[in-house]
């Protein structure tokens, strides 16, 4: 297709200030496809104030975006702060109403090739623009968060902790079944994304569609990227997140003891960045296990302090047991940053052989033993690191946004060529 497609954005977070990572991810997709073609976005009030500061140096050499903000509510964006919060989703199926009348009229006054509900990446609220689907073709993705909680892995978080990821499993499991928009929207979606394979073949399974898959995240190329290599003969190892049950990093504690049992421990450093409600519980383990000389942690840090803890270590360690396509992940292989993860979700489709080290996703004792063995087989293999180091940056080159957002192009134009036809 020659001509420039018109493309209207439905993006709730899209910008740094106060919308979290996800904002940071909806931002670089609208500067990604900016590039190649003509884009309104609506996204949400509280990202307002960065986006019209900011928008001529966001936006420099691209086609400037035209923006409109729909307002949740101060409570809204409170809850969308607290991960995992599902009173959220009260105030964002009210903020996608809103969104529906704001896109309706400007349907009513432009003419849109594509109409496209970009993120949130979470299923559960789809939102109400496939209703305008007619002279305009609907997208809907990348989504996730399909796939249930491992249970073996959140038996040994405490009897809250079973409770709570049994019921959102229930809770999960009912809404696949039996939430008729989310059904209604899939079905009439000109075309589906996931955001990882495992998502795809649940879309296929349970709503009978044929889903692309496309990360929801990319990576952004060109802080820090280096050959990394073990210096001095210690391993440093990052470990970033929120310190919530499903990050897990109790596994790598106890990885670290078995590492100790086998004389081991004086070659690795654990660098903990992150807090939460497991941060205190956590830090009692290291003690109790006696790994505590082992871990420097740094507690809550701002984005920039976090990737320049994790520019000086030589591995990063994801030990979480369901994510979509984690954004650290992405960032630790921009970096040069080897990767050991468990394999599944989108970690174990963005990591490879070439860049990093997959843990099957079995049980927690599996995961331990074989987290400690890959490790202590890199302590023994002095080049490994830079080999991988070398993998992750090439690695990284094929996950960027702007591959992405060659993609996403391709399916823009597909569906506006077979329109043509």
């Amino acid at each position: 297709m020659s001509r420039m497609l018109n493309v209207l954005l439905s993006v709730y977070a899209c910008g740094n200030s106060g919308s979290g990572v996800e904002g940071i991810i909806g931002l670089n997709w609208v500067r990604a496809l900016s590039r190649r073609c003509r884009i309104t976005v609506i996204t949400e009030t509280g990202c307002r104030e960065q986006i019209e500061q900011e928008k001529n140096r966001l936006f420099a050499g691209r086609i400037m975006p035209e923006f409109y903000y729909v307002d949740i509510g101060e409570h809204g964006r409170r809850l969308a702060k607290q991960h995992g919060n599902w009173w959220f989703y009260w105030f964002y199926r009210k903020w996608q109403k809103k969104v529906f009348l704001l896109a309706s009229q400007l349907c009513r006054d432009n003419s849109y090739d594509i109409i496209h509900n970009l993120n949130l990446v979470d299923y559960r609220e789809p939102g109400y623009l496939c209703e305008l689907k007619g002279k305009h073709k609907f997208i809907w993705g990348p989504i996730s968060g399909f796939a249930a909680f491992p249970e073996p892995f959140f038996a040994d978080l405490g009897p809250k902790a079973v409770r709570e990821y049994r019921m959102k499993n229930r809770i999960n499991s009912w809404q696949i079944k039996h939430m008729r928009r989310i059904k209604r929207t899939v079905a009439n979606a000109d075309r589906v994304i996931a955001a990882t394979a495992e998502d795809a073949d649940f879309i296929e399974k349970h709503y009978h569609k044929e889903a692309c898959v496309i990360p929801e995240t990319g990576a952004v190329t060109g802080y820090g990227g280096r050959i990394h290599s073990v210096d001095e003969g210690i391993l440093r190892v990052a470990w970033c997140g929120v310190m919530d049950g499903r990050k897990a990093l109790d596994l790598a504690l106890k990885a670290l003891a078995e590492i100790k049992k086998a004389k081991r421990a004086d070659l690795i450093e654990l660098h903990i960045v992150g807090d939460g409600e497991y941060y205190r519980q956590w830090m009692a383990l290291a003690e109790s296990l006696d790994v505590a000389e082992n871990c420097v942690w740094y507690g809550r840090m701002g984005h920039e302090e976090t990737l320049d803890i994790m520019a000086m270590c030589d591995l990063f360690w994801f030990t979480g047991w369901r994510e979509a396509t984690s954004t650290a992940i992405v960032e630790a292989l921009a970096m040069g940053l080897p990767v050991l993860c468990h394999d599944c979700g989108g970690m174990g489709e963005a990591v490879n052989d070439s860049c990093g080290i997959k843990v099957r996703l079995i049980n927690p004792e599996y995961s331990i033993r074989n987290f400690s063995r890959a490790l202590m087989t890199i302590m023994d293999n002095g080049d490994m690191i830079e080999k991988l180091s070398r993998g992750a940056l090439i690695r990284a080159n094929e996950l960027t946004f702007q591959a992405g957002a060659e993609r996403m192009m391709t399916i823009y134009n597909n569906l506006c060529d077979s329109e043509a036809e």
